[in-house]
């Protein structure tokens, strides 16, 4: 009985063994792609690809002339007057927002005011675009 028990428990333990290989084979073959997928991957890339090349062609045609430097200088110069402007006018509400608050009669809530909150959104949302939201001296 002893000598049967042995040998159950080794074929127990060959078993252990054999499945545990028999998974590990299964999850690699679970994780790779199947063919289908693979080819859908490629012509995807395909696709994608001649997007690109077809973007790329008027640039290699020499059709395209580059941004001379008066032209980069002159964006520039709107872009920094714009974000002046921005700087500018956001002083403005917080000074005028500052004196509502300060004039405001007690019991009145900030958040009552309602149409202030949301022009201060409006600026927010405008210094958002510009870029300007925490540059220095713009208090944001």
């Amino acid at each position: 009985m002893d000598v049967e028990i042995e040998r159950l428990k080794d074929a127990i333990g060959a078993a252990k063994a054999e499945y545990k290989t028999l998974a590990t084979a299964l999850n690699t073959l679970e994780s790779t792609l199947t063919t289908d997928d693979l080819r859908e991957s490629v012509h995807a890339l395909e696709l994608s690809e001649k997007e690109l090349l077809s973007r790329l062609e008027p640039l290699r045609a020499g059709n395209v002339s580059p941004v001379s430097a008066a032209e980069k200088e002159a964006v520039e110069h709107l872009w920094r007057k714009a974000q002046r402007d921005v700087g500018v006018r956001k002083r403005i509400f917080d000074d005028f927002w500052g004196l509502l608050y300060d004039n405001s009669p007690d019991g009145v809530e900030m958040d009552d005011l309602a149409v202030f909150s949301f022009l201060g959104s409006l600026i927010r949302t405008s210094l958002m675009c510009f870029g300007c939201e925490g540059t220095a001296g713009t208090g944001v």
